[in-house]
């Protein structure tokens, strides 16, 4: 379907007088694609976004019935991933099941609006803090970083970046690094920071604990010197380690939720 015909048939779902239920935060508009896979029934729409080999479906809908049968008879041939985002984390569970779905991970946000906090005497920057550890990622890394990552990550839980993606998020700064005594990686961080959020993108430790936290205090240092106050991330609910890690950092859930779901190919 072209980009003006399914805007078109977004809006005329939306407008039709009856709650328009929708797991998409996308603007088609702003979009430089012109051309979209989708599955289209009375009262359903449903999107296909590919991500790096993964499917991941958008959908908008006015009848929590018809878009179960829709999603059990879209797209056969591939293997299906849908994201919930809301408060609730049973949001639209009974749909997706319904339709041939089946939960995989629960994601919440953990957020610290005061992250300047971890420069007290008292806080775990005086344990960890070690500039010799933490080394900025160059493009040289890159290969190394993509298959360190798609080695760890389940890639329909995680948005892992392609390798053009990937070169230019290095060149952005997102990436930190560390190499033990015979070059291998060992960790990384990846965080998206502009002047008011850090994003705890991905984070990977593959040796002492800390070499992480050396490497997670450093750029909160630069982002709390800039003038930066708020820090979040996505954890999965089942990811202890991780949970771990981050309340060391003062991040608690914040309330938001998001649950990913998939269906199996035909």
């Amino acid at each position: 379907m072209d980009k003006h015909t399914l805007i078109e048939r977004i809006n005329d779902l939306r407008h039709r007088g009856k709650k328009c239920s929708t797991n998409c935060f996308y603007s088609f508009a702003q979009s430089d694609k012109t051309e979209w896979e989708v599955f289209s029934s009375s009262e359903t729409l449903i999107i296909i976004n590919e991500e790096n080999m993964t499917f991941r479906v958008w959908f908008y809908s006015t009848d929590p019935e018809d878009l179960s049968q829709a999603l059990k008879n879209c797209f056969p041939e591939k293997e299906l991933v849908a994201e919930i985002t809301s408060k609730a984390p049973d949001t639209m569970k009974n749909e997706l099941l319904n339709g041939g779905f089946y939960e995989l991970a629960r994601m919440q946000r953990f957020s610290n609006g005061k992250i300047s906090d971890i420069l007290s005497e008292s806080s775990i920057a005086a344990k960890y803090e070690d500039n010799s550890i933490p080394k900025a990622a160059v493009l040289s890394d890159a290969e190394d970083i993509y298959d360190f990552m798609w080695g760890v990550f389940d890639t329909r839980i995680s948005h892992l970046p392609d390798k053009k993606q990937l070169c230019e998020a290095v060149e952005n700064g997102e990436f930190t690094v560390y190499r033990n005594g015979s070059s291998r990686l060992t960790a990384l961080l990846q965080a998206a920071v502009s002047k008011k959020s850090f994003y705890i993108n991905q984070v990977i430790n593959k040796d002492d604990s800390r070499i992480i936290h050396a490497i997670m205090i450093s750029k909160l240092k630069e982002y709390i010197h800039s003038g930066g106050e708020y820090v979040y991330s996505w954890i999965e609910d089942t990811n202890i380690p991780s949970l771990k890690f981050h309340a060391k950092y003062g991040l608690k859930p914040d309330g938001l939720w998001n649950v990913v779901y998939v269906r199996s190919k035909k």
